[in-house]
């Protein structure tokens, strides 16, 4: 019992910090300007996306929401490293 209690407050830990990083990367984003070319928006439809699967695992904690936000995570793991791929080059 105290397990679960345990494991469902650092869920919830783990998924505030995530929403933050989402609203904290759109924030410095719009300030740098990067919104000149259509693939500098790739974040902030990413971002997007991933608050919004935060949000319904922190409503609605389940097998299945807890599968799409990894799924979700992955696909915004790799739309970063792309990013650093399209600074570096």
């Amino acid at each position: 019992m105290v397990a679960l209690s345990i494991e469902r407050q650092l869920r919830r830990f783990l998924l505030a910090v995530t929403a933050c990083i989402f609203v904290g990367t759109v924030v410095e984003l719009v300030l740098v300007e990067h919104t000149q070319e259509t693939l500098q928006w790739i974040p902030f439809i990413l971002s997007a996306i991933g608050s919004v699967c935060v949000a319904w695992t922190w409503f609605s904690p389940g097998r299945v929401s807890l599968i799409v936000l990894r799924w979700v995570m992955a696909a915004i793991a790799l739309g970063s490293l792309l990013g650093i791929w399209l600074h570096f080059s």
